[in-house]
């Protein structure tokens, strides 16, 4: 659960070169994650093409459960972590930090929906929550989706509870890593306000905010670096933040499988079966 106490990017300043990989580790990490999430939609039902009408059509789930909602949720995770880690090969900093926001969303309300689940049986508010999302079904030309939005912060409030009660029993001197700046002062706080800074954080640059926009002029150059920004203390940035968050996904991916139970899914390979006992 670590994730929310890394935002604190430190200013690095790396050579500059035309291209700079994402490191093996990381790399490995995301092609774990997306094996793990196919072999979850592997154990469902898969969905079918509808044609709605002559303009419109689409793959839907015939019997879509709160487990879709988590895997649907976990899947586009796992896309968004393929899509930046291509971004960083050119330190694309304000379009890798946009589509975070995504993998902050996606992670949380599959995580506010895993946490819904207890002894098989799933609390009303969330069901319901799931029965709209899977409700809004057609994208005639036109149609305006109907509001079935559950605010981020009941969702950080939700998930943030769970996440202090894991804080609570942690040995914060063996089990987090030991160059997190101002550990002290971010225990303290309530994980539910870390998560909304987080979100609100990476929503200024999905809205192209003054300040968070101004970071194209990153590094020693006095002209906006509009392809990239290779060579800046925006390098070391990038990687912390996607590191972040690959963590942030594997958890969420933990606990639905442990929500839901289905660790027989997945335990019959080893390389699973050692990532998913690893702790969160």
């Amino acid at each position: 659960m670590h994730w929310i106490y890394r935002f604190r990017p430190k200013r690095v300043r790396v050579k500059a070169s035309q291209e700079k990989k994402l490191p093996a580790t990381n790399a490995n990490q995301i092609q774990l994650l997306q094996d793990v999430i196919e072999m979850l939609f592997s154990s469902v039902e898969p969905p079918s093409y509808i044609e709605f009408s002559e303009n419109e059509a689409g793959f839907r789930f015939g019997s879509p459960t709160p487990f879709h909602f988590c895997i649907l949720k976990l899947g586009r995770a796992v896309s968004t972590l393929n899509a930046v880690s291509h971004l960083y090969e050119r330190s694309f900093t304000q379009e890798i930090f946009t589509l975070v926001r995504i993998l902050s969303e996606c992670t949380t309300h599959a995580e506010y929906v895993a946490q819904g689940v207890e002894n098989g049986q799933i609390k009303e508010e969330v069901f319901k929550y799931v029965e709209a999302y899977f409700n809004d079904a057609r994208r005639a030309r036109g149609m305006v989706a109907p509001r079935n939005h559950i605010r981020q912060e009941k969702i950080n409030k939700a998930v943030g509870r769970f996440t202090d009660e894991a804080k609570d029993l942690l040995d914060k001197d063996s089990q987090l890593p030991e160059d997190i700046e101002d550990l002290d002062y971010l225990m303290s706080l309530p994980s539910s306000q870390l998560m909304s800074d987080v979100y609100r954080t990476f929503s200024n640059y999905v809205h192209a905010r003054y300040p968070e926009t101004m970071d194209m002029f990153g590094g020693r150059a006095s002209a906006p670096h509009l392809n990239g920004m290779l060579g800046t203390p925006k390098d070391q940035e990038n990687l912390e933040t996607i590191t972040m968050f690959i963590t942030a996904v594997s958890n969420a991916a933990k606990l639905v499988i442990f929500k839901f139970g289905v660790e027989h899914l997945i335990e019959s390979e080893r390389r699973f079966s050692i990532w998913l006992r690893s702790g969160f």
